[in-house]
């Protein structure tokens, strides 16, 4: 095969692999910089780092935990979404007795780059990685967490905003699920 041949074959299993899973839980760590501050521009870069705990489930149900973040008060803070117009949030403490609703699109609840939990879900993930145009580029293998990835430079998608040119995939050997996923300007 080709090396084009053979990252397009390995791409393809990947996202097979991705459209097949009915659901899933894991920890995910986050790393987000950009000049957004509640969707509205700012001129110095905000960073923002955390680890959250994910259980995704068919057709778009979303349940996070904010289980490691530089900001104390957000640690152990719940939020759920079932892919409608609503987020679901419990924040620790006294306060975590109710249960607060908020437009998944509020200010307040994006990333740095502007970006909601719906922008950033698997269904989202998915659908741009496994559009027909994507140009797939087989970056080679590595070692992450002691098992072995394939790399994919992924270009031609619609991406999440005009500024990002590629996004890495990382994808674990054994059976192609995605370990890795990052976006570059």
């Amino acid at each position: 095969l080709s090396q084009d041949e053979l990252a397009k074959q390995l791409y393809k299993k990947a996202i097979d692999k991705m459209l097949n899973m009915k659901s899933f839980k894991t920890n995910i760590r986050n790393y987000s910089k950009g000049y957004v501050y509640k969707k509205q521009p700012v001129k110095e870069a905000k960073i923002a780092t955390s680890v959250n705990y994910v259980v995704f489930q068919r057709p778009r149900k979303l349940f996070m935990k904010i289980v490691e973040s530089e900001v104390a008060s957000l640690l152990n803070t719940k939020l759920f979404t079932d892919g409608g117009p609503d987020m679901k949030i419990k924040v620790p403490g006294i306060l975590g007795l109710f249960t607060f609703t908020f437009p998944v699109d509020k200010p307040e609840l994006s990333s740095y780059r502007g970006y909601s939990a719906l922008d950033i879900d698997p269904i989202t993930l998915e659908t741009r990685l496994s559009s027909k145009d994507a140009k797939v580029k087989l970056l080679g293998s590595s070692s992450m967490n002691g098992q072995s990835a394939y790399l994919f430079e992924v270009t031609n998608i619609k991406t999440l905003d005009d500024k990002i040119t590629k996004e890495i995939i990382g994808v674990r050997q054994s059976d192609f699920s995605i370990m890795v996923h990052e976006m570059y300007e």
